[in-house]
């Protein structure tokens, strides 16, 4: 894999073919699983990060744009906003939600996790 001058990556037939492996042996370990792979954006809609407040806590570091419909769009630093408005989406309940197994109990005014059966 050699760097170049605009963003990302050349890969050459050696380095592609180890990359596809790879990503044919993370698919079959998501398979053994059952877990979903899902496909993100790399621009995100302003109304999103303002829900949150980080559009404006994140200053000059966030790649900010215009589209075609003059709505403002910022280049993804992370996903959590995506994740956090898919989940918000589809989970109505606590009860939608997998049971992890760990239980928290007050302590000495603490918090400690600690889990079930143990």
């Amino acid at each position: 894999m050699s760097g170049s001058l605009l963003p990302g990556f050349t890969y050459t037939f050696t380095c592609l073919e180890g990359y596809e492996q790879d990503s044919e042996d993370h698919q079959e370990e998501m398979d053994a699983i059952g877990a979903q792979e899902i496909s993100m954006p790399g621009l995100h809609p302003a109304d999103i990060w303002q829900k949150t407040g980080r559009w404006s806590d994140i200053g000059d570091e966030m790649f900010r744009l215009k589209d075609r419909g003059d709505r403002d769009m910022c280049l993804g630093m992370t996903h959590e906003e995506i994740i956090t408005w898919l989940a918000s989406m589809e989970i109505c309940s606590y009860r939608q939600l997998p049971r992890c197994g760990i239980r928290c109990r007050r302590n000495s005014g603490m918090r400690r996790g600690r889990k079930a059966g143990y």
